[in-house]
């Protein structure tokens, strides 16, 4: 009701000739103006009637303007005896983009060309040169694309008008920027903050990808900072009012996305219907807002819900994922924010417009101030989670250095005649093993084989094994396989053993039996035997032996064969073949200086003659 009673004043007052008397100072064309929407060229002549148009008083608050064409007209009264120096009129940083009459003559221009968004500046002020006479119309034609995006200057500021001379109407401009500058200071401060904590979470998240709240919560500071770099945008693009206009618009529709994906990372649960109404209510508001319709109301309803989203996942969430000493600054920055919000935007929709553009400026610092708060509890989690992970990784390190002296000990020392063993694993630990032992008999037994997978699991199953072969009083290899088998079977996680093993009699005569493991080579030739399957795979599995004889034989992991180079070339079984005859250690150093990816066992045996 507030709102109608002053528009039928404004739309009563009486359209009065402003009379300026002297110069000493600028003298301000306050007073009552003519104003219309539309376009005419007509209405630059000083003759045409414009008491039909809508009177306003100016200078008027800030508020938004109508997108389009307005014109504006004054009648100014200057004294008779007009001073020899030049007079100018400055027009304060109302209009994006118009163009001044005087007279019905055009005395100069701002922005670019009317009637498009290219080109729109955004608004300062400026001064025109008037032509020497004591009475005269000034008519102001201004289009404005974009509304009021990008407005830098105080209530009393952006509407106000002065005739001045020359050097006073630089006074004012200087003045202008001199505010501007000072009143956006705090702004520019808390900007570079933001950004430098949105660009900082961004970098976390680029070394800890798994740590989604890191992406989220550096998009989120990013967007609500970028809404607030046109207080100090420079100058210098020619169309960067509709450059300002894009960015703003996609950093509008960012910040609901990254505000629901932040609360619910940083819990680790999943967007709710509500969190995705919300997004989906902020992106109508942010096109209702972009396509003139008053949405103040609205965007109170907005923030209010952005709260409510945010309530919702931190009560879902239930402290199951951030510790205490980290939950609280989280909560008071995003409740803080959305509170603050709200009220501010619940006062402006009740009439707050009249403290103008300068009291916003400090009023939207400390709306966003809560985000420094929110970069504080976020630095507390990181620290926190890095904590943790740096004494997980020491336990993890000191559990695999014991899991790799275990599995040491599992290793046969190398005290067999004849017989010679390399183990490089991988990693700290590995899968692969070889056992090596002299029967009652006095022939030797050598067994090699490789765990699928890798890691702990692959070495405590590699435990398992050499526990088997170590209790083992067989002689056959087919039925130490055959035992192994059936010890493994159901004991791989899904996973399988392959193995070789062989007997080394004392009469020359050697036996070996293989379950889906390499072949072994013999005086450099591959060793034609019966493959079986893989252990731990089928109960009741059979192993064929075969009898073959030679001088120098020697047992390989496919950590050899599947050696890979930079180039991604395997060393293949032609490279294994051709360097079968060498030591165990030769053929070991071959394979790693190939390029190791995996877990390298050579044993070979050389025949007593």
């Amino acid at each position: 009701m507030k709102w109608i009673l002053l528009a039928l004043v404004a739309g009563n007052l009486l359209a009065q000739p402003i009379e300026i008397k002297s110069f000493g100072e600028a003298a301000p064309l306050a007073g009552v103006w003519k104003e219309k929407l539309g376009d005419d060229p007509r209405w630059a002549d000083s003759a045409f009637d414009d008491s039909s148009w809508t009177s306003v008083a100016m200078p008027k608050p800030a508020r938004p303007g109508a997108r389009g064409y307005t014109w504006h007209r004054i009648h100014v009264v200057l004294p008779a005896s007009l001073p020899q120096e030049p007079l100018f009129v400055v027009i304060g940083p109302l209009y994006p983009a118009y163009e001044i009459f005087a007279n019905g003559q055009k005395i100069g221009s701002f922005g670019g060309e009317l009637g498009t968004a290219i080109g729109q500046h955004l608004a300062e002020p400026a001064k025109f040169a008037l032509p020497r006479s004591t009475n005269m119309v000034l008519a102001i034609r201004s289009y404005d694309a974009l509304e009021y995006i990008g407005k830098q200057a105080s209530s009393t500021q952006i509407s106000a008008s002065w005739i001045a001379l020359d050097h006073t109407a630089g006074l004012l401009i200087s003045k202008f920027h001199e505010d501007r500058h000072e009143r956006s200071l705090a702004a520019v401060l808390l900007c570079v903050t933001l950004a430098l904590g949105g660009f900082l979470f961004l970098a976390v998240f680029s070394l800890r990808t798994s740590s989604r709240e890191y992406l989220w919560g550096g998009l989120l500071v990013l967007s609500l900072m970028w809404n607030r770099t046109s207080q100090f945008l420079p100058h210098f693009i020619n169309d960067h009012r509709l450059i300002l206009h894009l960015s703003s618009s996609a950093s509008d529709l960012l910040v609901p996305v990254s505000w629901v994906f932040f609360s619910c990372s940083i819990f680790q649960l999943r967007s709710s219907w509500f969190a995705r109404f919300f997004i989906g209510f902020y992106w109508l508001i942010v096109f209702l807002e972009y396509s003139d319709i008053n949405t103040i109301g609205f965007r109170t309803l907005l923030i209010f819900l952005m709260g409510a989203t945010y309530l919702e996942t931190a009560l879902a969430a239930n402290k199951k994922v951030i510790s205490r000493s980290s939950a609280w600054p989280v909560h008071l920055a995003m409740g803080s924010f959305a509170f603050l919000n709200t009220l501010f935007f619940l006062l402006l929709w009740l009439g707050g417009r009249q403290y103008g553009e300068s009291a916003f400026t400090y009023v939207d610092v400390l709306l966003r101030s809560p985000i420094l708060l929110l970069m504080f509890a976020m630095g507390i989690i990181l620290a926190q989670r890095s904590s943790r992970q740096d004494k997980e990784q020491a336990r993890l390190q000191q559990e695999f250095a014991a899991a790799a002296q275990v599995q040491s000990l599992l290793v046969p020392a190398q005290s067999i005649a004849g017989v010679e063993g390399v183990y490089l694993p991988a990693a700290e630990v590995g899968g692969d093993f070889y056992y090596a032992t002299v029967l009652p008999d006095q022939s030797r037994l050598i067994a090699i084989g490789d765990v699928s997978g890798k890691g702990l699991k692959a070495a405590m199953l590699v435990s398992v094994v050499m526990g088997a072969l170590r209790q083992s009083r067989e002689s056959s290899p087919s039925q130490i396989l055959t035992d192994l088998n059936r010890v493994l079977l159901g004991q791989t996680g899904g996973g399988f053993v392959t193995a070789c093993c062989a007997r080394f009699d004392a009469d020359a005569k050697v036996t070996i039996a293989n379950a889906g493991h390499p072949s072994p080579y013999c005086d450099g030739k591959e060793v034609d035997v019966e493959a079986g399957l893989p252990l731990g795979i089928v109960d009741g599995a059979n192993y064929q032996e075969s009898s073959v004889s030679g001088t120098y034989f020697t047992f390989v992991s496919d950590g050899v064969v599947e050696a890979e180079n930079a180039q991604r070339e395997l060393f293949g079984f032609d490279r294994t073949r051709e360097i079968s005859a060498k030591s165990a250690q030769e053929i070991a150093e071959a394979a790693k200086a190939w390029g190791q990816n995996d877990d390298i066992t050579v044993v070979t045996v050389r025949r007593s003659l």
